[in-house]
């Protein structure tokens, strides 16, 4: 299936209602760090970050 203007409006349409953004500054070369430790658990950078907060906070989604 083929990447057209219908799906990039609908995929921006589910970010704009569902999800959201968050961002923080951190060393150079620290992003390089938790995106291989991540890639070393088979994790993206975001899944990574998001289980560890998930953890910390006793959250299950």
């Amino acid at each position: 299936m083929a990447y057209n203007e219908a799906s990039k409006n609908a995929t921006m349409k589910y970010q704009r209602e569902n999800l959201e953004q968050i961002r923080f500054w951190a060393p150079k070369g620290y992003k390089d760090k938790i995106k291989a430790h991540a890639a070393g658990r088979g994790m993206s950078m975001a899944e990574y970050l998001k289980k560890l907060i998930d953890e910390d906070m006793n959250y299950e989604p």
